[in-house]
């Protein structure tokens, strides 16, 4: 769970498995636990237009 300010809030053993995070990341920004996003030609994807940016 991210707030809207992108901090991560909580996550539960399966999303850290499959984003390969630790439980350091709650309180954290997303920008900072998940650093690189690309889309779907492998090009980096813009922070504003990351799937949980745009949905918050």
């Amino acid at each position: 769970m991210q707030s809207r300010d992108d901090i991560v809030l909580a996550c539960n053993r399966s999303a850290r498995r499959l984003l390969r995070m630790s439980e350091v990341a709650i309180g954290r920004s997303i920008m900072s636990v998940i650093g690189r996003v690309l889309d779907e030609n492998g090009a980096p994807l813009p922070n504003s237009m990351r799937p949980s940016m745009r949905a918050l």
